[in-house]
């Protein structure tokens, strides 16, 4: 019988305004070009039992988190305290992007370029973390589970306009090729009826975005974007598995981690298995909370890694 197990990563993160704003935009994106701050606060991971370990990855350079005075160890997990300066920006989750604007007030708006965010300090927050299946008989599939949110820190309406502009994306540092490659791009709110998009390189002479040629702005879809996920996850259940499961397993046969929601699907890990991820947060420039009015309001991320082992001893 397969057996579950949750992990719960917490990171309460606040968004607080370095300049001062006149003006409040009414459509998507800042108006200036300034970095508003994250702080990180009470992140956390806390473990049901002591089958998964995760622990702080510092591979990721000049991230303005400090592995020795900013991330503690807590229980079979760790916390992470720390500021560092982030803007508005796009992206897919691995590159990022944001318009020089020539006239913001435009219908559609004008940008006078476009330029990439390579560097994480001052634009997005990235960190690694390292999930250790300490179970040495049984291999473990791991899921985002139902306690993962990304919320307003208080109740205060413009808190929870700020966690609808935020998505988080989980990367797996080693795919295409040491590039990254997406396990999960994540918009917790979800409007019904409302179209999300984020903005990427295009074709020149092809493609254009914000009157810059060379870019396009790509709608959110499984098909455009296969680990796209919008809204909460559900956390999966043993009967997710095949019927055939049994016979499967008394021949040794492991197949690769069930299906069980767009962007829910981590990792599988082997038994004594290690998987390092990397975890992505960002304020998503084209989501139409993400203004003015955001700046100085606050916002929490929580996620939940949901684990379902293996019901014999695997070994791949």
């Amino acid at each position: 019988m397969k057996s579950k197990s949750k992990v719960i990563l917490g990171l309460a993160a606040v968004l607080a305004g370095t300049v001062g704003v006149a003006a409040v935009s009414t459509f998507a994106w800042f108006t200036t070009q300034n970095s508003a701050q994250l702080a990180f606060a009470h992140a956390y991971i806390k473990a049901n039992n002591a089958n998964i370990l995760v622990t702080y990855d510092d591979s990721v350079p000049n991230n303005g988190i400090d592995a020795t005075n900013d991330v503690t160890t807590v229980g079979n997990g760790f916390s992470v305290s720390s500021t560092v300066d982030v803007t508005d920006i796009s992206g897919d989750g691995i590159n990022f992007y944001r318009p020089v604007w020539q006239d913001f007030n435009a219908t559609p708006k004008v940008a006078s370029g476009i330029s990439p965010y390579t560097v994480i300090g001052g634009h997005y927050v990235k960190f690694g973390a390292t999930i250790t299946n300490q179970n040495t008989n049984q291999g473990v599939y791991v899921y985002m589970g139902s306690g993962s949110t990304i919320e307003g820190n208080t109740s205060d309406s413009k808190d929870a306009d700020a966690a609808k502009a935020s998505r988080l994306a989980v990367v797996d540092p080693a795919g295409n090729n040491g590039n990254g490659s997406l396990i999960s791009y994540w918009q917790a709110a979800k409007v019904d009826g409302r179209d999300y998009q984020y903005l990427t390189a295009g074709t020149v002479g092809t493609d254009s975005a914000y009157s810059v040629d060379g870019y396009k702005l790509v709608t959110c879809s499984v098909a455009n974007l296969p680990t796209w996920r919008l809204g909460s996850f559900s956390n999966p259940a043993a009967n997710k598995y095949t019927a055939d499961d049994a016979a499967r397993d008394a021949n040794d046969v492991v197949d690769a981690p069930r299906a069980v929601g767009d962007g829910q699907t981590v990792c599988y890990l082997s038994k004594s298995g290690t998987k390092t991820v990397d975890f992505v947060m960002w304020v998503e420039g084209t989501n139409l909370e993400a203004t003015d009015s955001i700046i100085n309001h606050s916002i929490k991320f929580n996620v939940e890694l949901f684990a379902i082992t293996d019901s014999i001893d695997v070994g791949h």
